[in-house]
């Protein structure tokens, strides 16, 4: 299966762009022999499409460092184009990149996400409770807490709490390259980025309504308490 159909045009060749087919059964059945090929030979390669691709952590690094390098082609190349108020974050180039991460950044430093450490704790202690023997981490561990830790922090309710992890399926699923989608996934993408939006611009507008301070995550054992004047919390244990 190595011809993809694109969201618009003729069927796009997988292996001409990314230097191998991942359709292929033969690579589905072992991909690691290839990406120990790919390993032995860490040298940036351009692939049929003009794509560059290396197994190289110091070739990566000297890539992502420098900006003469972009998120995509201004002719979009094998991309489709989004709509401008489609685009996510992570394929932001600067300066809007910039402006974005200016913001965000100011939410995760060391000392902020290190208050998250009890609440982390709490959750790990709560997912793998009861478990025992073999246990599939990715699925018990790995998946749900990040879930959980992130829809806290939003401030989504714990009963939105599915909708927004079938949101992020949808949403990560959608992160490959587009040519790589078939048409049903990507539409489940789209239609999860638009409801997605829609939920949130409720959410925030209700808590503009009503504001609740800039509260950490809870737990049953870790009460948050915020100032109306301040925005710091700290996080107190439950007699």
């Amino acid at each position: 299966m190595g011809n993809v159909t694109g969201t618009s045009g003729p069927a796009i060749d997988a292996t001409a762009i990314l230097g191998f087919d991942p359709f292929d059964p033969a690579f589905r059945a072992d991909p690691y022999a290839h990406y120990r090929r790919l390993g032995a030979d860490a040298g940036l390669h351009r692939t049929g499409a003009g794509l560059w691709i290396t197994s190289s952590y110091e070739v990566c690094e000297r890539v992502l460092r420098d900006p003469g390098f972009g998120h995509r082609p201004e002719s979009g190349g094998v991309w489709r184009e989004p709509a401008a108020r489609n685009r996510s974050f992570l394929t932001l180039d600067p300066p809007d990149h910039t402006r974005l991460r200016r913001l965000v950044s100011k939410a995760f430093t060391a000392r902020l996400i290190e208050r998250l450490r009890p609440r982390v704790e709490d959750l790990v202690d709560e997912l793998l409770a009861g478990r025992s023997g073999e246990v599939d981490l990715i699925a018990a561990l790995a998946y749900p807490l990040p879930v959980i830790l992130i829809s806290e922090l939003l401030g989504v309710p714990p009963e939105d709490r599915d909708r927004f992890k079938g949101w992020s399926d949808a949403l990560a699923r959608g992160l490959d390259p587009d040519f790589l989608l078939p048409p049903d996934q990507l539409a489940e993408r789209d239609e999860a980025r638009a409801e997605f939006a829609e939920y949130f611009r409720e959410l925030v507008a209700r808590r503009r309504a009503a504001p609740r301070g800039p509260c950490q995550p809870h737990s049953p054992t870790r009460r948050p308490t915020c100032s109306a004047r301040s925005s710091r919390c700290r996080t107190g244990a439950t007699r």
